[in-house]
């Protein structure tokens, strides 16, 4: 028989403490709780954010040397981006749970600062990993705000041979100044190269600690799940010997709230109770199919005490929370026809979504065209205004538009079809070089085209367009709520419209039984925050055309 686990309570609010937290800590905790519940400013030092030309952010990426501090513009923080340092600095160890485009970076960036000042001006190290795709974006913010060098590392071997050379123990000190941060992939957590050369500076440095002060970990859904190899290794190597550890997590709470657990025990393992005193207390459980044990139902309760429970440990704002508004916003849905070559596949093969997206991939000589597969129609009529009058959003007019599109092989589809029909577009997807990455986004931007199809549907920041398209539905409506996030980089939602296209039977089908139960038990478990698709997907009504708001 196991051991029950001692949860340690905070005595005056209630809420979790674990072992790691004093009670002096917590008091000061729950004034910045306060602060955040009344909206009211918290002073911290004026000097926590650089705020660097694009100049010379470029002179530190090619020197590799840190920007003077006599030559450091400040930017500023806003009040509540303010109480989010204050709130890391305090707890040390947390996940910081801001809605996409609050600005989660940029808190990052002065806590290292508030860290380095904190320490009288010595070095500070971090260790930040992303996902892949913006890499170079948040090499590029870190160094603006901080004005640090950033080394960005994957864990391809010659970007960790690259890693040796300049930082290893008998590099040359003339080629860089000492490494500061590194901001990597989240492969970088499982490579074999990177932990070498970790533990080699380590016996360096003689000390049973980390080489780094702060890991923060960003899109840590990652770190769900406690058997996977990046977990166990970020945990053991990293994470249980830093100071700071701070997951960013915009995502709300996943249908598994076991995923949500495991994030909270990767900061701080004395926090929770175990899993089967946390499954009692917030979780809705059945009987299994085996019918010998229990199981979790994927639905929520006592939501509020969950929340007030681990508030020392998680900091999160909403965009309404904030007061910011939601105004002139559309979200509609389209259902449309198969094509009988779609309609015979759907009954021959499992892979629907792909049938529902471009059968041609399926099919010897068929054609990808309106015929074969009537979404596209769709996509055509709203681009070309067919549909303005019957469909809010003025879409024959948008100047960009961005597309999600699942596969690659139909983007190139989609992209030849749209081209035929006079409609500039790009695509960008895995396969895009960071180089070219930043020219297509930074000339979507600028509208030197018009539609961007992607399947990119977290981190990169692709300004404030105000058409989303999503012609292939994911598993996880999360990540169409990060995908949305990426277009609004203004703190008010106005003028954003969505149009997501199903096809009838299956994908519509997943769209209303899946995907709907998935938005309804975060938005019933965690709160919501400005969203089409959330708002679109618990419409009670199930109409084709079209569901505003």
């Amino acid at each position: 028989m196991s051991r029950r686990k001692v949860v340690v309570y905070n005595q005056r609010t209630g809420a979790y403490q674990g072992q790691m937290l004093t009670d002096e800590v917590c008091a000061k905790l729950d004034t910045v709780i306060q602060a955040e519940e009344d909206m009211q400013p918290l002073q911290l030092n004026s000097q926590l954010l650089y705020d660097l030309p694009p100049d010379v952010v470029e002179g530190i990426a090619e020197s590799r040397r840190a920007v003077a501090p006599q030559s450091v513009e400040y930017g500023v923080l806003r009040d509540y981006q303010v109480r989010g340092v204050a709130f890391m600095g305090l707890a040390k160890r947390c996940i910081l749970g801001d809605s996409v485009g609050l600005g989660k970076t940029v808190q990052l960036a002065a806590l290292y600062n508030l860290v380095r000042l904190r320490r009288g001006g010595e070095r500070v190290r971090m260790l930040f990993l992303t996902d892949k795709t913006v890499v170079p974006q948040v090499c590029e913010e870190l160094m603006r705000f901080t004005g640090e060098f950033v080394f960005s590392v994957t864990g391809e071997a010659r970007r960790l041979k690259e890693l040796q050379q300049l930082y290893g123990v008998d590099a040359e000190p003339s080629l860089a100044d000492p490494l500061s941060i590194v901001v990597g992939s989240h492969s970088v957590g499982t490579a074999a190269g990177f932990y070498a050369w970790l533990d080699e500076v380590e016996r360096e440095l003689g000390s049973s600690g980390s080489f780094f002060d702060i890991l923060v970990v960003d899109e840590s859904a990652v770190l769900g799940s406690t058997t996977s190899q990046v977990y166990k290794q970020l945990k053991s190597r990293i994470a249980d010997k830093v100071e700071y550890c701070v997951l960013m997590n915009a995502t709300t709470f996943e249908i598994n709230l076991l995923k949500f657990y495991h994030q909270l025990a990767f900061v701080d393992s004395t926090l929770l109770p175990k899993k089967a005193d946390f499954y009692k207390d917030f979780c809705y459980m059945c009987r299994s199919r085996f019918g010998d044990f229990f199981e979790p139902t994927g639905r929520y309760k006592n939501a509020d005490i969950f929340r007030h429970r681990v508030r020392y440990r998680y900091f999160a704002r909403t965009r309404e929370h904030l007061g910011y508004t939601f105004e002139g916003c559309s979200a509609t849905r389209h259902v449309v026809p198969l094509s009988d070559v779609q309609r015979a596949l759907m009954r021959k093969v499992s892979q629907h979504q792909l049938v529902a997206d471009d059968p041609t991939l399926l099919v010897d000589g068929l054609v990808f065209s309106p015929s074969s597969v009537p979404k596209i129609l769709r996509v055509l009529d709203l681009l070309t205004g067919a549909l303005d009058d019957s469909v809010p959003g003025n879409w024959g007019s948008a100047e960009t538009v961005i597309m999600f599109c699942h596969y690659k092989e139909p983007q190139k589809n989609i992209y030849d079809i749209l081209q035929l029909n006079g409609i500039s577009c790009s695509i960008l997807n895995g396969d895009t070089s960071s180089r070219d990455r930043k020219t297509i986004i930074d000339d979507f931007k600028s509208g030197k085209f018009r539609v961007l199809i992607t399947n990119v549907m977290k981190g990169l920041n692709f300004g404030d367009t105000h058409h989303i398209m999503i012609y292939s539905m994911p598993g996880n409506v999360n990540n169409i709520v990060q995908f949305e996030g990426r277009t609004t980089r203004s703190k008010d939602v106005h003028n954003k419209h969505l149009a997501v296209l199903v096809s009838e039977g299956w994908e519509n089908s997943k769209f209303e039984d899946e995907l709907r139960y998935r938005a309804r038990a975060s938005h019933h478990f965690a709160g919501s925050d400005y969203s089409l698709i959330m708002s679109l997907m618990e419409a009670s009504t199930s109409e084709a055309l079209p569901k505003t708001m």
